[in-house]
């Protein structure tokens, strides 16, 4: 058995000694030495692992021990056998001496001695001793000596061992070596960005998660949050969708408010800046911390009630300069799109909710196939090259009735599109001055093809860090992103864009014979609308620079200053063109009544931000024991927004849409202008006794623009404290096997003042100060429109802050030579004084409720994480294994607002989430067992067989829902929630020589989805909501059994929320599969370049799920529905350099 199985074994096998004794007694002869292990395990429980041939024919004379330890008894019996030994916790392992194999064309060999040490000088057992470029190989002994025979003066040694850092040196002939390894501290000694300033990981008291680099350059990106989406335990990613241009969101730790004109995202700063995570490139990110308790984010104030995202940026090192490319390709499609029913399958289905809706009562459609269109569709859809699809419809020969096969998805959605990206950085320096300059590019085509979706993004930045004296740094960063959108716009209905429409019929064709589009004003052609009306240009850019200053006056003092200032401008563009349509032989029936009038939409944004931070942080230790470090800092922050908006309609020329260029005697023209300010002073004390007993205390005094002076400022306190146990005299023996033991608590309490990112009108900005909206009327008076000015809102004069407290207990552990780590952390979070709209006043007051501090939530969950890294066979498979896992839950614990309990609001002890529905029975097996009972509430109609029953929970004999509380729901109850519990982030790495593979597993393990939409339910609401595939499993006399009741036009009660159609929307989703290969340095070294490595992605390959086809579980657990824009599956090749 070689050695690196044996300690790999070691690392699982844990063996208890309770109730073994410590003292070895032998008093043997002639004894074989497996024997002696034998007696040694009965008497102290320690484990032995050997090699068979290792002690194979050994024997020892006589052994006399009594009472002795077990370092004794192994001394005394080894003390004449050529076997060495190490004691790792409760195992020994057992080895030869010397593995010497013979050395071939050897004529002088020379024979190195020397001993191997740790940090503290101490001898290191067991470390593997390796002539490099041969197979020589020995392991040190108990005391950390070694003897090897080398073939040459020129020789090199490789010295390893787990926990340790591997080092090759130069023998030295005639000469004992002195190694000294250095212990692989890995996480103990990161170091970790925290508000204002960074900390040893190792000394965090609280809630913090972090991730490098490493974990975002090997694979494409659309943006930042397409790379974090599953990495860090309880920050909740959403991408929303994967259209273009399209911003992901973030949520850390679940729900947290239902405040009216209250956010609870997190505050996300890069550098130190608040800046939109988006529109930044990623593979600028050096670095990602989430700050997720009170403790931690106290420092930032009401901005952080919901905790901060830090994001640092990649800066310069002194050096050579380096030039790094970094670029990919992908292609991609949809993950999951629903499928729609083929002509025959629609047409029977329609017949049968047709004559459902004649028997019963219900609903009917006005304009009902005919034999001659179900002949025709049967002879198109066996034979289309023979057959037409479309005929003139008799009763209006200017029209045709359709009768084709189209399948809708297809046209929409053929194929693949195409996306690239590119990177490349210029970094170095030399002296006092380092600087980093990089362009980043990326582009993404839609992948609704016919919508010609483009988006670009353009990232440069630059930074220049110096230092001009010993005691003064000054550093520039600068920074803009410009991204243009070009896609179709939306009708004046909101078709357009990218969408999957509800009322596509397979019997339309895409075009008629004559080449002139389908659709004859009566069904929306979406290949129509794309191609014929205008487009939807929006373009961005967002400039940002920061000077910092640094000084060190003193010892351990250090000053920081900057200063930072935004300018962001928009300019979206959108046109409306009308188009004509035609019937028969390309007669003109008028034009497409969603694009008529022509008209022109522009909208125009400019802020500018402004910031200053100035603080001082003095760091220092006394008596080697005493740790202090100690913040203190003033912060200010000014935004100003200014908005406009212009629509024009009857262009002159609709192919120009230029706004001045109409003939609209009423165009509306509308604007916004507004302003917030931040003030805040912070402060932060950490001590630190003996590295054992961690302290930190933080607070902020802050005043925001955003309430009325006398609840302006609110204070914010956080106390954090920690236990390093590893560090305490009774841990020092067991060190090596636990590296970092650590319990730590935290409390604060946190105001908060965010709202909406969008919401940016005077009265989200102004919530305390009574406005009143301004306007014109479509009437003229003395020639002019009439000017309006509305009823100002009522104002609560006690309006104050939203409050959150949070409570968290929390764990780290670094084992095995730090292979093994990860935390644990359980929280409370209690948001107090939630701003709820007030109760409903009558509607000739002419204005709203105002908002009221009248509603709390608790919030409580966990989450935990778990990594192994190792290296196996001799070194060169490095392989790493993390996983994460986090809930959790809210519950209403106060709402003023609700006094009757109705359930369809919210109200004391709600869980947010709760899914009220009915419980299902089955269908009615005849129609006299339909018509026994009353479900006049949930539907007029008459009820048949093949209707869904439904059980009467109250027993009154009739399905209702009462009067809709919780004290009378009627047959309503909770049958589920629709809040995504467990999400579980899953990441193994491997690196094998110049191999690297990766491969990240993502999803919730349980969540409820209640559906009501077309995919689910046939003729959902009308004959013109059309079925999708999944809906062709319905009730019928021949299929009783079936999964979907009788179909009906706007057969509302077979579709009440229930237990029969709930849906479970766990999922687990490869999101990323990657195979890199880096060229031989001994290759592209003659190239002058440092790395070359290419590689190919995978991403949302595969997806484990039982919920119904057509829906993405990943979009349906953020809120989505079936017509939401797809999430891609892709496949890249990418190539990274470096100069």
């Amino acid at each position: 058995m070689k050695l690196t199985s044996l300690l790999i074994l070691i690392t699982l096998v844990q063996v208890s000694a309770e109730g073994y004794s410590q003292n070895i007694i032998l008093n043997e002869r002639k004894i074989a030495v497996k024997k002696v292990f034998e007696l040694i395990h009965k008497q102290t429980g320690y484990v032995f692992f050997y090699d068979s041939k290792d002690i194979r024919n050994k024997s020892i004379n006589s052994v006399q021990l009594n009472n002795a330890s077990i370092d004794q008894a192994l001394k005394e019996c080894f003390k004449n056998l050529p076997l060495i030994y190490k004691i790792v916790d409760k195992t020994i392992i057992i080895q030869e001496m010397m593995i010497i194999p013979a050395i071939k064309n050897t004529i002088n060999p020379i024979v190195i001695i020397g001993q191997v040490n740790d940090d503290s000088n101490k001898p290191i057992p067991g470390v593997t001793v390796k002539v490099k470029g041969s197979k020589t190989v020995v392991v040190a002994d108990a005391n950390g000596k070694f003897k090897i025979t080398v073939p040459d003066k020129e020789a090199i040694l490789i010295f390893s061992s787990i926990g340790f850092i591997p080092k090759e040196l130069s023998v030295t002939p005639g000469i004992e070596m002195i190694v000294r390894l250095e212990a692989d501290e890995g996480k103990l000694s990161e170091v970790v960005v925290v508000g204002y300033g960074t900390q040893k990981k190792v000394n965090l008291t609280g809630a913090i998660a972090t991730i490098g680099s490493e974990k975002l350059e090997s694979r494409p990106l659309v943006n930042l949050g397409d790379g974090l989406n599953g990495l860090i335990p309880n920050l909740n990613v959403n991408v929303n969708n994967g259209q273009p241009g399209t911003s992901a969101t973030f949520n850390i730790r679940g729900y947290t408010t239902i405040g009216s004109n209250s956010s609870s995202r997190p505050l996300v700063l890069v550098d130190g800046i608040q800046r939109d995570p988006n529109l930044i490139d990623p593979n600028d990110v050096a670095s990602v911390t989430v700050l997720k308790d009170a403790a931690s984010s106290a420092i930032y104030g009401s901005r952080a009630a919901y905790g901060v995202i830090l994001i640092t940026t990649k800066t310069g090192k002194k050096g050579v300069t380096q030039i790094s490319y970094s670029g990919s390709y992908t292609t991609s499609r949809p993950t999951i799109m629903p499928a729609y029913l083929n002509s025959q399958e629609y047409i029977k289905m329609f017949n049968d909710a047709q004559r459902t809706g004649s028997r019963t009562g219900g609903s009917v459609s006005g304009s009902p196939f005919t034999a001659r269109d179900s002949i025709m569709a049967d002879a198109f859809f066996r034979d289309p090259a023979n057959n037409p699809a479309v005929y003139p419809d008799p009763g209006n020969p200017k029209l045709y009735r359709y009768v084709g096969n189209t399948d809708w998805i297809k046209v929409l959605y053929p194929g693949w599109a195409p996306q690239q990206q590119h990177n490349l950085s210029v970094s170095g320096g030399e002296g006092k001055t380092t600087y980093s300059a990089s362009l980043g590019y990326f582009k993404q085509d839609g992948l609704e093809k016919v919508a010609n979706q483009i988006y670009k993004r353009y990232t440069p930045s630059l930074k220049i860090n110096s230092d001009v004296t010993s005691w003064i740094t000054f550093n520039l960063n600068m920074s803009m992103t410009n991204t243009n959108n070009n896609q179709a716009a939306n009708t004046i209905i909101n078709q357009g864009g990218a969408w999957i429409p509800g009322d596509l019929r397979p019997l339309m064709p895409v075009y008629h014979p004559d080449g002139h589009y389908s659709g004859q004003g009566s069904y929306t052609n979406p290949v129509a609308v794309i191609n014929l009306s205008g487009r939807d240009i929006n373009s961005q850019n967002d400039f940002w620079t920061t000077g910092r200053v640094i000084l060190k006056p003193v010892d351990h003092l250090t000053v920081t200053a900057d200063y930072t200032w935004n300018a962001f401008s928009q300019f979206q563009k959108s046109n409306v063109i009308p188009f004509n349509e035609y019937g028969v032989d390309g007669v003109l029936l008028g034009v497409f009544p969603w694009t008529n009038p022509s008209q022109v939409n522009e909208n125009r944004r400019n802020n500018n931000y402004n910031a200053l931070n100035i603080y001082t942080t003095y760091e220092n230790t006394f008596n080697k024991k005493h740790y202090f470090k100690a913040l203190l800092g003033y912060n200010q922050e000014y935004q100003h927004y200014q908005l406009s908006n212009s629509l024009a309609k009857s262009l002159i020329d609709p192919y120009l849409p230029a706004i001045g260029t109409n003939t609209d005697t009423k165009p509306v023209v509308g604007g916004t202008e507004t302003e917030y300010a931040l003030v805040g002073t912070f402060f932060r004390l950490n001590y630190i006794y003996d590295k054992r007993y961690l302290l930190e205390i933080n607070g902020r005094y802050d005043g925001t623009s955003r309430f009325p002076a006398d609840h302006r400022y609110a204070f914010s306190p956080s106390v954090s404290a920690g236990w390093n146990i590893t560090e305490e005299s009774f841990m020092q023996g067991a060190k090596n096997t636990i590296n970092e033991l650590k319990i730590r608590a935290s409390y604060g309490q946190l105001p908060n003042q965010q709202t909406p990112s969008d919401a940016i009108s005077a009265g989200a900005q102004y919530p305390y100060i009574a406005t009143q909206g301004t306007g014109t009327v479509g009437y003229l008076f003395n020639n002019q429109p009439g000017i309006v000015v509305n009823t100002p809102g009522l104002i609560s004069t006690t309006l104050t802050w939203e409050k959150v407290q949070t409570k968290n207990i929390g764990l780290d552990y670094t084992l095995l030579n730090n292979k093994l780590s990860g935390s644990f952390d359980y929280f409370i979070t209690d948001t107090k004084d939630m701003l709820v709209d007030g109760q409903k006043l009558p509607a000739v007051l002419g204005t709203g409720a105002p908002l009221l501090n009248q509603a709390s939530l608790r919030t409580k969950g966990w989450e935990f994480s778990v990594g192994w890294r190792d290296r196996v066979f001799d070194n060169q498979l490095l392989y790493n294994v993390t996983l994460g896992v986090s809930d959790a839950s809210s519950t209403i614990t106060k709402y003023a607002l609700n006094p009757t309990f109705n359930i369809d609001d919210h109200y004391p002890g709600e869980k947010l989430g709760n899914i009220w529905g009915y419980q299902t029975l089955g269908f009615y097996q005849t129609d006299a067992e339909a018509a026994s009972m009353d479900n006049s509430a949930l539907a007029g109609y008459k009820w048949l067989a093949g209707d869904v029953k439904y059980a009467d929970l109250n027993h009154d004999g009739k399905i209702g829902y009462g009067n809709n509380t919780l004290a009378n729901p009627g047959d309503k109850k909770i049958i589920g929630n629709s809040t995504p519990r467990y999400r579980f982030g899953f990441n193994l790495n491997l690196s094998y020589k110049d191999f690297d593979f990766a491969a990240f597993v993502q999803g919730v393990l349980k969540a409820d989805y209640a559906p009501n939409d077309n995919v689910f339910y046939s003729f959902n609401n009308s004959e013109y909501d059309l079925p999708y595939k999944s809906t062709t499993d319905y009730w019928t006399p021949e299929n009783p059994t079936a999964y979907f009741a009788r179909p009906r036009f706007s057969g509302q009660g077979n579709k009440q929320t229930q237990t029969k159609y709930l849906q479970n929307a766990a999922y687990a989703r490869i999101k990323q599969l990657t195979l890199g290969y880096s060229l031989p340095k001994q290759l592209i070294s003659r190239l002058k370049m440092q790395k070359v490595r290419v590689y190919v992605t995978g991403a949302n390959l595969f997806t484990i799920t039982s919920l119904f086809k057509g829906y993405d579980p990943e979009i349906i657990t953020t809120g989505g529905n079936y017509r939401t824009y797809p999430i891609n599956r892709s496949v890249s090749v990418g190539l990274q350099a470096t100069l």
